[in-house]
């Protein structure tokens, strides 16, 4: 007899069990999906003229810089030029911008710095993957330098081509101020 009433309970265990699970399988259930995230890449190269140059008053000396997108994100770019001036008093910041100009950039911006000055010259323009932009930094001499000139041999010019992506910027200008805050 109890052996009969345990296998009445056990079999109505199980079927109570058997109800809860089915209506939990019913009531319940579960999905995975998995994210891939992948990154673009802002990579530019720059190719610009590097050859000795003498200087002479009155004279004018040119320098292409070629910047070309390498990379899977369109960008913005420019240059920043730095100009170490060793200390010389013959040039301040209305001598560089006079001296030191870029040709191809929509806007330039120049501010001193540490060791002399630096020029942030800016395309407007989103540079797309695979094209490139030109930009040509002037040198302008004075005619009426002649002492003046003695400082040209301690001067360093410093060529630095930049890109910052175009995705969450509104514009290049924008962009570089993000990217470099020091020159606005």
């Amino acid at each position: 007899m109890k052996k009969k009433i345990f296998m009445m309970t056990l079999a109505a265990c199980l079927i109570v069990l058997s109800i809860v699970g089915t209506s939990l399988a019913y009531f319940t259930d579960t999905d995975a999906k998995t994210n891939v995230f992948t990154a673009g890449n802002v990579d530019i190269e720059l190719t610009y003229d590097e050859t000795d140059t003498r200087l002479y008053p009155g004279q004018t000396y040119e320098k292409v810089a070629t910047i070309e997108n390498v990379g899977t994100e369109n960008a913005y770019v420019g240059l920043i030029i730095e100009v170490v001036t060793n200390g010389s008093s013959t040039f301040n910041l209305e001598t560089i911008q006079n001296v030191f100009t870029v040709d191809g950039a929509d806007t330039t911006a120049y501010a001193p710095t540490a060791e002399g000055y630096a020029i942030y010259a800016v395309v407007n323009a989103a540079l797309t993957v695979g094209n490139n932009a030109t930009l040509t930094t002037n040198m302008a001499i004075p005619a009426a330098w002649n002492a003046e000139m003695a400082a040209f041999n301690t001067l360093t010019v410093k060529v630095t081509a930049y890109a910052t992506q175009t995705v969450g910027f509104n514009n290049a200008e924008e962009a570089l101020a993000t990217s470099f805050p020091e020159a606005w």
